[in-house]
């Protein structure tokens, strides 16, 4: 309910709640880029919040929670990325990677949220946090610090903001690409790496 008021709200927002009936191209397509831009604060640094600040019954499953959480997310998201994609009239490529970018920094959020959840405690909770709002700014960050655009190719806020724009070029689009594919890797790597190294059934249970 929460993810679908975000939504809900973020669309209000980009797309002016006092706008007439008839909305123009000129006035959806950076509405819309907007909205992709809300979804991806949503999962990559909202929600991680929100669950991260959730107290966790005891005998609950941190992986459990996590896992239901960015199910839930993901299949709600479909409902909006889908059918402005037809309303945009975009080819079916660019919503899958707009889909792309989504699921990989949502897998990064979730990877928080559950490292965050499963050492049960306050400052495991605020590392996981911080790894969240490291891993969505930090590229944007150290660009502006930088002068340069290398390190916020790598931010989820610039592959979307990149992708809605529309247009990419081949090579553009498997630069970018390859980029999701090298996020997902380290996140997923990183998952069973941690996977491994906790014992189920102790303090930590996953």
């Amino acid at each position: 309910m929460a993810w679908c008021c975000w939504l809900l709200g973020s669309w209000m927002v980009n797309l002016d709640i006092d706008a007439p009936r008839w909305i123009s191209d000129d006035a959806l397509i950076p509405a819309s880029r907007g909205m992709f831009l809300s979804m991806m604060l949503g999962v990559g640094l909202i929600w991680p919040a929100w669950r991260l600040s959730m107290p966790l019954d005891h005998d609950a499953s941190p992986g459990l929670q996590t896992a239901t959480d960015l199910i839930s997310l993901l299949a709600i998201a479909q409902l909006v990325i889908w059918p402005l994609r037809a309303l945009l009239g975009w080819p079916a490529v660019m919503a899958l990677l707009i889909d792309t970018a989504l699921i990989v920094w949502a897998g990064a959020g979730a990877l928080c949220v559950w490292g965050g959840l499963v050492g049960r405690s306050p400052a495991s909770r605020t590392m996981g946090m911080a790894m969240a709002a490291v891993m969505l700014t930090g590229g944007p960050m150290l660009a502006a610090l930088t002068g340069t655009v290398e390190p916020a190719r790598w931010s989820g806020l610039h592959v979307m903001w990149t992708v809605s724009n529309g247009g990419l070029s081949i090579a553009e689009a498997d630069a970018m690409i390859i980029r999701l594919a090298i996020t997902g890797l380290i996140v997923g790597v990183t998952l069973v790496m941690m996977r491994h190294h906790l014992r189920p059934g102790g303090p930590t249970t996953v």
